[in-house]
């Protein structure tokens, strides 16, 4: 699923939330939001022998209550993995310089995630909010097969505004990022 941020405001508060969410490796990680446990990080499924994986499942579940990170990620980020391919974006050109002149700015990012469950990826976008009170964050999410996308608006922890469409139609409606993903069918 392609997701996007928009995230509106003071350029100094934009920066810190820059600062916030980005690692070494990724300008945007839900682990900057929502910290995984770090044992639960370095567990490695792959390279573990059998008795030892269900010690260690044994041992995260009555730890964290999840026997595996995807468990834990799914539950509290509504993705089994971090955000992926993330791209980062600032304003630029006419955009930037109105931005700029109104002493806000926006920037953007994109990024997909994986087997997504929205009821449980909002809270962490809320969370995000929560955390940065003066700025406006759109969130925008489509999946193209099957098709749904949605749109929601959040300050200071609230969700302002929500869109939720499950017909290619209804998504291409939504704005015009959503259509470049969903254009409409005569036939709906």
């Amino acid at each position: 699923m392609t997701n996007r941020l928009i995230v509106r405001g003071e350029p100094e508060r934009v920066q810190a939330l820059i600062s916030y969410v980005k690692t070494e490796d990724t300008p945007f990680s839900f682990d900057k939001i929502i910290q995984m446990p770090i044992e639960m990080e370095e567990t490695d499924i792959e390279d573990i022998e059998t008795e030892e994986l269900k010690a260690i499942s044994r041992r995260n579940k009555s730890k964290f209550g999840h026997e595996s990170p995807y468990a834990w990620r799914f539950q509290y980020w509504g993705t089994i993995v971090d955000a992926a391919e993330g791209v980062l974006t600032e304003g630029t050109g006419i955009e930037f310089l109105a931005a700029i002149l109104s002493e806000s700015i926006s920037i953007e990012y994109v990024f997909n995630t994986f087997d997504v469950q929205m009821e449980n990826f909002h809270p962490l976008i809320q969370k995000l909010s929560r955390c940065f009170p003066m700025l406006r964050i759109e969130h925008d999410y489509i999946e193209e097969m099957p098709y749904f996308g949605g749109s929601r608006t959040y300050e200071n922890g609230n969700c302002l505004q929500s869109a939720h469409m499950t017909t290619r139609n209804n998504i291409w409606d939504l704005s015009a990022w959503h259509e470049t993903f969903a254009p409409p069918l005569d036939d709906e």
